[in-house]
């Protein structure tokens, strides 16, 4: 209870207390907030995924990806675009996944067509 005065108040004539602490939040170009982890603070927490084997598993077991198929480029970025339709996922989230998915998308058309001229210059040389 904020007693209008500054001081944070439990009760009816309580002490004033300290507030309670919160993670440090690092602001973004965006103006959103995002909680900051290095990846040794990341591996340390008890998340699902710490590595590939985990995170494949937790995508077949999600059904994010088609069970089975191989996980290529193509098929990571339609990946993406199923996780921004997940319920709860906010709009700035959405969008930096959109940017990698266009972004992954590209590369893999950029080599793709670097692999076919390639394969021609080599099918019309002597």
């Amino acid at each position: 209870m904020n007693s209008g005065n500054g001081k944070n108040l439990v009760g009816i004539g309580a002490e004033p207390r300290a507030p309670t602490p919160i993670p440090t939040l690092q602001s973004t170009w965006q103006s959103t907030s995002t909680l900051q982890l290095t990846r040794d603070e990341y591996m340390s927490q008890d998340f699902t995924v710490k590595d590939t084997p985990s995170g494949t598993t937790y995508l077949a077991k999600t059904l994010l990806c088609v069970i089975g198929e191989p996980l290529t480029t193509k098929h990571l970025v339609s990946i993406l675009f199923h996780i921004t339709q997940l319920k709860g996922v906010p709009r700035s989230t959405t969008e930096g996944i959109y940017v990698v998915a266009f972004l992954l998308k590209k590369d893999a058309t950029t080599k793709m067509a670097n692999q076919i001229a390639e394969q021609i210059k080599m099918d019309i040389s002597p």
